[in-house]
């Protein structure tokens, strides 16, 4: 039996080798009673070309296809209730949503009773008077559903028919019944879904070269904590705690997964790199809505399959992107190589290509601690010399530099808002290929170590004052009064809490 946990105590999930973790507090769902939330959702799609077919064959049957299914506005249900319980020993969820206002353009072509119509992007309204959904989650992870359903109150589609139109007020029992008896399908699916991704891995192909493997380390489970009211628990100053004022239970789902990025041309191809450490969420960081553990693991899967797919590749010329504070050009150049100049009788613009190729060079790798996350990159650097206009005359690669370089990185959050510090880089081992005679390598590295950290910087202030909550405003119509991020050995801790403005 999962007994009820006081806040002190409260510890979610906590497997070895998951690389990434999230708790997610459902009380949160009060907050967005009644908020619009168009901005969210505008032209989302839900269902695709294929689209779905609802038929019922007899006298009274009928036949409705509907595809290209997108969101145009939503309105959260006007009653929310999160209802923790206790069942059979089991902690439990209830939720129940009152009043959910949906409204779609979609295709369709609708056969009832010898009519038809057909139509493009008409708009659908659909309220669910009340959709209410309760599970849980034994110990071995499965999930439950013992309930699962919905009522469809009101339901107007924009038909083109005339006599579509005229008779609707009947048809439209015949769609509301359609529509209320995939209540079961869409619970057989879900739970299927679930379990599926509990019990097995899942491998996606995402295009691009990419895949995406999910395999569920962290069974979920559902925690029950209870808050008291007058005691806080001990915050960062810029922790901002959500006021309570007595003692409730609330209930918090927690599960890790263990994810990996490959290039999908060969899946076989692994990042050596250390797994994933054992991560615990922070104490005094329970009042957040949702907290999210990330470890260098899972960023350092992603950081190698970006390089297997070869788009670590940046090229900077003398355009306005230039981040450099000179000339792309012989002549600018020569301020961080002095021989590039006199080696060609004018002064020719250049290409500087930037490139992390996944043969070439090392696996970019990334580590945390408490000061920020170090990244480690084995990088090539071409000074590349356009002698001539000409797109099929290749252009000289006067030299080639490989370099070693370290970058301290750390991310701050300071009233909602996000800013990206590079406080400090530097270029360690260098290897030089010329092909302009011979360069001063020693001179080369200072150069490239102070331009570097002038690139990477220019980089990190156009990452500045992010507003992360006021895009959450905009999203949800919530304020995000805490946005946090902390550090530790092998992974960060990103928390969030939701409040009405």
């Amino acid at each position: 039996m999962l007994s009820q946990q006081t806040l002190s105590s409260y510890e979610p999930n906590e497997a070895d080798n998951s690389g990434l973790k999230l708790a997610v507090d459902f009380s949160f769902l009060k907050q967005l009673e009644g908020r619009n939330l168009d901005s969210a959702v505008y032209n989302k799609t839900l269902v695709n070309e294929t689209g779905i077919d609802i038929k019922k064959d007899g006298i009274f049957g009928y036949d409705i296809h509907v595809a290209n299914i997108k969101l145009d506005t939503l309105r959260f249900p006007s009653e929310v209730n999160v209802d923790p319980h206790v069942v059979d020993g089991i902690n439990t969820v209830t939720i129940t949503l009152k009043n959910l206002v949906v409204s779609l353009l979609a295709d369709y072509k609708i056969k009832v009773i010898g009519l038809s119509d057909q139509g493009t992007a008409s708009p659908v309204n659909i309220t669910l008077s009340e959709l209410k959904a309760e599970f849980n989650f034994d110990s071995t992870g499965q999930i439950n559903f013992k309930q699962f359903a919905f009522t469809l109150g009101t339901l107007d589609i924009k038909l083109n028919s005339y006599i579509y139109r005229a008779v609707f007020w009947v048809l439209k029992s015949f769609v509301k019944s359609a529509i209320n008896g995939q209540a079961e399908t869409l619970r057989t699916a879900l739970i299927a879904q679930v379990n599926d991704f509990i019990t097995k891995p899942t491998l996606i192909d995402v295009g691009f070269g990419i895949g995406f493997n999910l395999t569920n380390i962290d069974r979920p489970k559902l925690d029950f904590f209870t808050i008291p009211g007058l005691l806080l628990p001990v915050i960062k100053p810029t922790f901002l705690a959500k006021p309570k004022t007595t003692v409730q239970t609330t209930s918090t789902l927690s599960f890790g997964v263990h994810a990996s990025m490959y290039p999908n041309m060969d899946p076989s191809i692994k990042p050596d790199i250390l797994p994933a450490p054992k991560m615990k969420f922070n104490s005094g960081d329970e009042d957040n809505d949702f907290s999210v553990l990330l470890s260098d693991y899972t960023v350092n899967t992603i950081l190698f399959m970006v390089q297997q797919s070869s788009f670590l590749r940046y090229t900077i010329k003398n355009d306005t992107s230039n981040p450099l504070p000179m000339a792309i050009d012989t002549q600018g150049l020569s301020q961080l190589i002095p021989e590039l100049g006199p080696a060609f009788n004018q002064t020719f613009p250049c290409e500087l290509n930037f490139i992390i190729d996944p043969v070439d060079n090392a696996q970019p790798l990334l580590s945390s601690n408490m000061m920020g996350s170090k990244i480690r990159l084995n990088a090539t650097l071409e000074f590349n010399v356009i002698v001539d206009p000409d797109p099929f005359v290749d252009p000289v690669k006067a030299v080639v530099l490989t370099f070693d370089a370290e970058i301290l990185a750390q991310l701050v959050t300071i009233d909602g808002k996000l800013t990206v510090q590079i406080p400090s880089t530097e270029i360690k081992t260098l290897t030089v290929v010329s092909e302009i005679g011979d360069i001063q390598k020693d001179r080369i590295q200072r150069s490239l170590d102070s331009l570097f950290f002038i690139a990477t910087k220019q980089i990190a202030d156009k990452m500045t004052n992010i507003d992360i909550s006021t895009m959450i405003f905009d999203a949800l119509g919530l304020k995000a009064p805490v946005f946090d991020i902390d550090y530790n050995n092998g992974y960060i801790e990103a928390s969030i809490n939701l409040v009405k403005p």
